[in-house]
């Protein structure tokens, strides 16, 4: 009796560890049915950071003072190899150099720790306006240089002086290359999004398929303002060439044929402003080009048509939007249309549309 009654006992036992187990799992369905992951993917440069950054600007808790302060250095350090990339290129490209040699010397000697605020922040001023410095930023397309860094040129009467703190919009506009893979968690309207940002370089590109497992929805982003620029690894491939051969590796990989895909021409203000001086058939890459030269309209529907056309699956459709990513209210509008879109096909593949 006594043996009967211990085996009853650890019977049971096993019956109620089932029991948790079981409840465990369902538990764990149930948050996976709210949880909805995006994975962010794209070239490096192509502005996928800055959709992580704006997450957090609309969904996430505020900058902290520290986290601005490390921006701060992140946006001297960008200022400065900027101009040191246009100071170091004069005379290998123009007949003239800069009008003061000692602001030249005196900036191409300098290090990011020095610093913008206060005397140095002149001359880096004093430079920007050089004429030949302006003539070389028109050029930058044979540099590699970030062309967003315009914005900070353009703030430096703010930027250098002694309490210099950034703003938001400084935050975004800022460069920070991206390496291994970063993730954040959003609560928006009883779902949880989890989104994954993963470097772009080449050398970044093999860790992608860490990211690849249950993925809900890929935002793949382009910068469209690139299609006159050579590759940071490689400066024999135009970036825009890269970007197209990538999402063509995306489109046919397996493990997102479930997932949504959505494609952002990102950068638009840049192309607006590139496209009226450099025309897109100008690039051998692009000789194909059919629309007006420098219509911001016809350029945009061509490097669409390049991206969907990719698309070999009739069954899929491939979602676009042109944006600016630093632009904080567009991409809210943007991104309450991608939330909208990817429910749906959540919805639709679980078989109730």
């Amino acid at each position: 009796m006594g043996a009967c009654g211990s085996t009853s006992a650890e019977t049971q036992d096993v019956m109620a560890a089932e029991r948790q187990v079981r409840r465990s799992l369902e538990a764990a369905k149930a948050d996976d049915a709210k949880k909805i992951k995006l994975l962010i993917l794209g070239a490096g440069e192509s502005g996928k950071s800055t959709l992580f950054k704006q997450m957090k600007v609309l969904y996430g808790a505020p900058f902290t003072p520290e986290e601005a302060e490390y921006m701060r250095d992140v946006i001297n350090e960008n200022i400065l190899e900027t101009m040191q990339e246009l100071l170091s290129n004069v005379t290998n490209f123009l007949d003239v150099d800069v009008a003061n040699k000692e602001w030249k010397e005196q900036a191409l000697a300098a290090t990011a720790d020095e610093g913008l605020q206060g005397e140095f922040g002149g001359v880096i001023k004093g430079l920007w306006h050089d004429d030949a410095v302006q003539q070389m930023w028109d050029l930058r397309s044979r540099l590699q240089i970030v062309e967003s860094v315009q914005y900070f040129f353009e703030r430096l009467d703010d930027i250098t002086v002694d309490d210099y703190l950034p703003t938001t919009q400084d935050i975004l506009h800022a460069r920070v290359r991206t390496h291994g893979i970063v993730t954040e968690k959003y609560a928006i309207q009883g779902k949880t999004f989890e989104m994954y940002d993963v470097g772009g370089q080449r050398n970044e590109r093999r860790k992608w398929v860490n990211c690849f497992d249950n993925v809900t929805a890929v935002l793949f982003v382009v910068a469209i303002s690139e299609y006159d620029q050579k590759m940071y690894e490689d400066e024999t491939t135009n970036r825009m060439v890269d970007a197209i051969d990538l999402f063509d590796e995306v489109c046919v990989n397996r493990a997102f044929d479930k997932s949504s895909l959505i494609l952002f021409l990102n950068k638009r203000d840049l192309f607006e402003q590139k496209i009226k001086k450099f025309s897109i058939k100008d690039q051998a890459a692009f000789r194909d080009y059919a629309g007006k030269p420098h219509s911001y309209e016809d350029g945009c529907a061509y490097f669409l048509r390049k991206f969907i056309t990719l698309n070999r699956d009739p069954e899929r459709q491939i979602y676009s939007h042109v944006t600016c990513a630093t632009d904080t209210s567009n991409f809210k509008a943007v991104f309450l249309s991608c939330r909208d879109t990817i429910l749906r096909n959540m919805v639709k593949e679980s078989g109730f549309l």
